[in-house]
């Protein structure tokens, strides 16, 4: 059996995995107004809690691209969403601090592997010339799922309170590795249902003549050596704190200063998030427009000035 575009295909499961990652990391802030209450915990609990998860998730982007190169894309991302589907189910059963504290560390932990795998596969199934929209494509799933998230989790959670809405949200990650494993048999040197146009459209800007080599991952050290590493770091440590505002803090505020309820902030919240969507949708769009008159380098420096 031979699929068109299944390039397209991958893709698009990453995008929905995506989604499926920042509506579970979402659902906590959203149900925090009642689960604080039912826990007995306050702000500073929240606080140390999201400090934990952020810990765990710039650790788990670490570790998860080691692991990553080692088994594959295929694979990586069957244990990334094994491991933060299963730590969702498990916020049901958390009882206090430490017991939540843990379950949120191992949520950053998984969660933090669909970034680096979303890169990697982009790399695998992609020509340079379609990377930028295709990283668009799976970066607007972090928008969709913020977008989608506060509707769906008060919608949940007004018909089955909030254990029982993690185990849902759970559950789904663990029905998405299905397809996955399905559509995603192999890389696209191998995959039995690429077509044989495909594979030389994905390959074509490789080397005529490629010869083999052993894959090595670069030391820590050697990687930091590179000024490009810490332009992308930088970019990072400026836009993160802004985008975790959002993301973190903004049902709080939203419940403290304006007395919102759950359903309320499912109803509002969401906006916020739209623009998001679409500027990752028009940011890979008009990045690859500027690759087909211009160097990538400068069509990806133009694009992160921009935005």
């Amino acid at each position: 059996m031979k699929v068109k575009g299944l390039r397209w295909w991958i893709i698009t499961l990453i995008c929905i995995a995506t989604v499926i990652n920042y509506v579970d990391r979402t659902a906590f802030g959203v149900m925090w107004p009642e689960m604080g209450k039912d826990l007995g915990m306050d702000e500073h609990d929240y606080a140390f809690m999201l400090n934990v998860f952020m810990i765990t998730y710039a650790a788990g982007k670490f570790l998860s691209g080691k692991l990553y190169d080692i088994i594959g894309t295929r694979l990586g991302f069957v244990f990334s969403i094994a491991v933060w589907s299963g730590s969702a189910i498990l916020h049901s059963f958390s009882r206090g601090i430490i017991s939540l504290s843990i379950v949120r560390g191992f949520l950053g932990i998984g969660e933090a592997g669909n970034w680096p795998g979303a890169v990697k596969s982009n790399a695998e199934w992609f020509p340079v010339k379609e990377r930028a929209i295709a990283q668009g494509i799976f970066n607007t799933g972090a928008s969709l799922g913020s977008v989608i998230a506060p509707a769906l989790i008060a919608f949940l959670y007004g018909h089955f309170g909030w254990r029982a809405t993690f185990i849902i949200l759970g559950i789904v990650g663990f029905v998405w590795i299905i397809p996955w494993m399905f559509i995603n048999k192999t890389t696209p040197e191998n995959h039995p249902w690429l077509t044989d146009s495909e594979r030389a459209h994905i390959f074509s800007e490789e080397p005529v003549e490629k010869k083999p080599v052993k894959s090595k991952s670069l030391p820590l050290k050697t990687i930091l050596s590179y000024k490009q590493s810490w332009g992308v770091l930088m970019a990072r440590f400026f836009i993160e704190p802004i985008w975790w505002l959002f993301v973190g803090w903004m049902p709080l505020y939203l419940n403290s200063k304006y007395g919102f309820s759950i359903q309320e902030i499912g109803q509002t919240i969401w906006i916020s998030y739209l623009g998001g969507m679409a500027g990752s949708l028009l940011g890979g769009w008009f990045c690859s427009k500027l690759i087909e008159k211009h160097a990538v380098d400068f069509a990806r420096k133009t694009s992160i000035l921009i935005g």
